[in-house]
């Protein structure tokens, strides 16, 4: 009699469909399913999800109509609603919030009554009036450009629109005179543009201000001719504080702190200067790389002596129409001043440092680097070697 081999069989992932005995399946019998060892269920828990564990998923609507109509896993709305918006910042205070249940509704104009006055409630509720909700309210030249297929793609015979495209100027740069504009430029720039406050300009300091462009044919005495005017600040006068934008806070809002508030730097309005001119051989030149000195009503270096000499208080009389004015005083506007903290050497003549920054303020040519002494620009100054010793 022959012997009977016994199968053997291994679990495996395909074991769990058809690792049934032959000789079950052929007698009708129901077949053994081999279940997988401790370590293979362990490896199989282990496994990564793929898009086999959503192939039984199926939608709620689509099984039940009533989890459709009530929105259940429906598209989310819209984000931006610009009723929200207006409701979220005016509050009660929105346009058809009254009547309805967001009539005790609490938005930043009611949090914060200082910053929504009636004029900007009013901005808001014209912002809402001319911003569409939807696309369809979006004007068609509003509207992004439409995405078509090239005409190489379409049907033999489609119909081809030709869009007559139009270039539109986004920015408009010049640079005529091929300066390049570097981070310490646009920095300085900036901070010419901005209001002057107390911090920028020191009570006893030297400073510079604008003048007019020079007319050759109507030249003044000498002094009178440089590209720009110098003076000491012997006074300053500020803004006066009605005059001042002060963000307080809201009315009835508790104080934070019991720590004082900072007070706000205090806006410059005017400087009151004593001018001070280039002197060469006791009379006033032209010439900014001599030195700077005090100026007096009588076109000479003032001193203390001036005010009790009566030639100089002739002057003062003719010029100002008090005797004892023997300075030479001018009144600048803040946004004449064109540098602060100018300095000199022991000398007085302008240092190095301040005749480069002057020079910035000149014309594109770089004349004022000549007048100041300075080298042109573009050149390099080269420093002279150092002969290395053996």
């Amino acid at each position: 009699m022959a012997a009977v081999t016994r199968h053997e069989f291994r679990a495996d992932s395909s074991d769990d469909e058809d690792n049934a005995h032959p000789a079950a399946a052929a007698s009708g019998a129901p077949a053994r399913q081999v279940q997988p060892s401790h370590k293979k269920r362990a490896k199989l828990a282990r496994r990564p999800p793929d898009s086999s564990d959503d192939e039984d998923t199926t939608h709620p609507a689509l099984i039940d109509p009533a989890a459709a109509a009530s929105g259940v896993h429906a598209r989310k709305s819209q984000p931006f609603h610009k009723n929200r918006v207006l409701l979220a910042v005016l509050g009660r205070e929105a346009p058809g919030a009254l009547g309805t249940k967001d009539e005790n509704t609490t938005g930043c104009a009611q949090r914060l009554p200082s910053f929504f006055p009636p004029e900007v409630q009013q901005r808001w509720v014209d912002w809402a009036a001319r911003t569409p909700s939807t696309l369809a309210e979006v004007p068609e030249e509003h509207r992004l450009r439409q995405c078509r297929m090239p005409n190489k793609c379409l049907p033999a015979g489609a119909a081809t629109v030709v869009e007559a495209r139009v270039q539109r100027e986004l920015i408009t740069y010049s640079n005529s005179d091929g300066r390049s504009i570097g981070k310490t430029t646009l920095a300085r720039d900036a901070d010419a543009t901005r209001p002057l406050y107390e911090h920028d300009v020191k009570l006893g300091s030297t400073v510079a201000i604008k003048r007019e462009p020079i007319d050759p044919m109507k030249l003044g005495p000498g002094g009178y001719n440089t590209p720009f005017y110098i003076g000491d600040v012997i006074g300053i006068t500020f803004v006066a504080s009605s005059d001042v934008m002060v963000v307080c806070a809201p009315e009835g809002a508790p104080a934070s702190g019991s720590q004082p508030a900072a007070a706000l730097p205090r806006r410059i309005e005017s400087l009151k200067l004593h001018f001070r001119m280039p002197l060469s051989r006791n009379k006033f030149h032209d010439d900014v790389k001599k030195p700077w000195a005090l100026a007096c009503n009588g076109l000479h270096e003032w001193t203390k002596a001036c005010e009790q000499t009566g030639e100089c208080r002739r002057a003062a009389k003719a010029a100002t129409g008090s005797v004892t004015a023997t300075e030479m005083v001018y009144v600048a506007e803040a946004d004449e001043l064109m540098e602060a903290d100018v300095g000199f050497q022991k000398g007085r003549q302008l240092t190095s440092k301040s005749c480069e920054r002057l020079a910035e303020h000149g014309p594109a040519d770089g004349s004022w680097q000549a007048l100041l002494g300075l080298p042109p620009r573009g050149t390099v100054q080269q420093k002279p070697s150092k002969r290395i010793r053996r």
